[in-house]
């Protein structure tokens, strides 16, 4: 019994050296500190993620996700921005043309090629709109405005 004991305790102390050593103890804690944005590096890989949330709300017509990811105070004006938009154009695509940073990546010019169709047309023209992107350490990115380039 106490051989048992004593080979289960090696193993232990084996097992927690090699994933200590390995650093796969460390990786939540390391993708917990890169989400938080302290960085502009971080800042930065992490908005391309908002955008695509963004996106994809629209093409799947779902608002309320799309809202989740907006500023408190642009969040009316892209709300009907959104409305006047879900009854007559349905999106295709969208896809990050350029982003341009700002303020050591607290915010963002972000230029997004848009395709998409009115349902009187059923022809699919490509809109590029330019989204403007604020980060904030408790809420992460958020849209702040977001306007038609040219129709």
């Amino acid at each position: 019994m106490h051989l048992l004991k004593s080979v289960l305790l090696q193993l232990l102390v084996v097992f927690v050296l090699v994933s200590g050593i390995s650093g796969c103890v460390l990786v939540p804690f390391v993708q917990a500190f890169k989400e938080t944005g302290l960085t502009e590096g971080d800042r930065m890989a992490l908005l391309p993620a908002k955008i695509k949330k963004f996106s994809d709300a629209r093409v799947f017509g779902n608002k309320t996700d799309a809202l989740s990811v907006v500023a408190d105070d642009a969040r009316s004006e892209i709300a009907s921005q959104l409305q006047t938009g879900t009854d007559r154009e349905r999106i295709v695509k969208s896809q990050i043309d350029n982003i341009e940073w700002l303020d050591n990546a607290y915010k963002a010019k972000v230029v997004v090629r848009v395709e998409s169709f009115t349902m009187s047309q059923l022809i699919v023209q490509t809109v590029s709109e330019e989204q403007h992107w604020e980060f904030s350490a408790g809420s992460g990115w958020l849209l702040t405005s977001r306007t038609k380039l040219d129709a």
